[in-house]
């Protein structure tokens, strides 16, 4: 009789998971989400100008659905120094995630920072590179 209540308890927790998955997917529908995003093009001579990363703790399961978010802000020392790639992207499998470039970007310099939004129901994994010319 107890292996019974275990299976059906097993099998509907099994349900709730892809429940729980489906419903994380859909709040970021008609967005965008992957598990690498890319701006600009990089050449052998830039350098590096900005290496972060975030990996944060899993919310508690009755919070799967909150967004986690990051925000990554850069601001080139000089006027004369340019961004020229972005990269963020998630080493971890099954981590896709929705990166926003808020402001900047490829081609901008100082005064303009460069901010990128991260975001992603329940955990969030990520890096990111920026390099300028």
């Amino acid at each position: 009789m107890n292996q019974v209540i275990l299976h059906r308890f097993a099998l509907l927790f099994a349900s709730g998971i892809l429940l729980t998955t489906q419903r994380q997917l859909s709040l970021v529908s008609g967005q965008q989400i992957s598990s690498e995003f890319v701006w600009g093009q990089r050449a052998n001579q830039d350098v590096l100008c900005f290496m972060d990363s975030v990996n944060t703790a899993p919310l508690p399961p009755v919070r799967f659905w909150i967004p986690v978010t990051r925000l990554f802000w850069f601001m080139p020392n000089n006027a004369q120094t340019k961004v020229s790639y972005i990269r963020v992207w998630a080493d971890a499998p099954h981590q896709s995630f929705k990166a926003q470039l808020l402001i900047g970007g490829a081609g901008t310099g100082a005064p303009t920072p460069t901010v990128l939004l991260l975001s992603r129901p329940w955990k969030l994994y990520a890096n990111v590179v920026i390099y300028c010319e």
